[in-house]
């Protein structure tokens, strides 16, 4: 696994599967980073803001190729900006490699040129590689034009956001995984007064999940104030009762 590999304290989450990612919208974004786990070159590069779960799906993809038996590697670039170049080192072999938060260091010049090296190898051996960052190829702001011709071999899939009804189904569907009903009168309220992100709403879900456990209760209007009251604005929070 590459955790004994890196200097940092890097782990993955404990359930970044595909099964537990809304696809919604992006279902062929899906698709495609099963080929990436079956190791099918030349790979992909997957870009959207953030919030929308890159970091997830990368992570999925990781955890699939495992369980395939195929040797991987994940590597959030922008906990390792600061180690340099050097975090890259030994990859060339790795049937699958995932490289997260490409932003973060490819206008430097020495990453540029540690990517390209790895790039260009990963190609000659013929595996599979997996790009995230938040730009799409044409703005990402590499240090040389060499590297973003190399990322544009990969197919590239950018994560179209998820409307009211969609964000509705994944608060349904995440309540309902934790055996919990999400009222409609509820779900109109979170959707009304948090952010859209997805990270926020599974946020969300995760601590009416708590709040109905502690407080033996149904999922309602008042015990959502109460418990997301740090994740809603404070205005909205004054209001929201009235």
């Amino acid at each position: 696994m590459i955790n004994a590999q890196l200097p940092l304290g890097v782990q993955l989450r404990d359930r970044p599967d595909f099964e537990s990612y809304y696809a919604g919208p992006n279902r062929d974004v899906v698709g495609a980073l099963y080929d990436v786990a079956a190791g099918q070159p030349p790979g992909l590069y997957l870009y959207g803001t953030r919030g929308q779960g890159k970091s997830h799906l990368l992570q999925a993809c990781v955890h699939a190729a495992d369980r395939a038996g195929r040797r991987t590697a994940y590597l959030p670039l922008a906990d390792l900006a600061e180690v340099g170049p050097a975090a890259l080192a030994g990859l060339e072999h790795h049937d699958v490699l995932c490289l997260d938060d490409l932003d973060t260091v490819v206008a430097d010049r020495d990453w540029a040129v540690a990517l390209l090296r790895l790039l260009d190898r990963r190609r000659t051996e013929g595996q599979a590689v997996l790009v995230a960052a938040e730009a799409a190829l044409e703005r990402l702001p590499c240090a040389f034009e060499d590297l973003r011709s190399r990322l544009s071999v990969l197919s590239v899939y950018g994560l179209r956001p998820l409307d009211d009804v969609n964000r509705a189904n994944l608060l349904a569907e995440r309540m309902k995984g934790r055996g919990l009903h999400m009222p409609g009168e509820v779900a109109r309220f979170l959707l009304a007064r948090l952010p859209r992100d997805t990270g926020t709403l599974i946020e969300a879900v995760d601590r009416l999940d708590a709040a109905s456990l502690s407080a033996k209760r149904r999922v309602t209007i008042p015990l959502a104030q109460s418990a997301l009251r740090e994740l809603l604005p404070p205005a909205t929070s004054r209001t929201a009762g009235r």
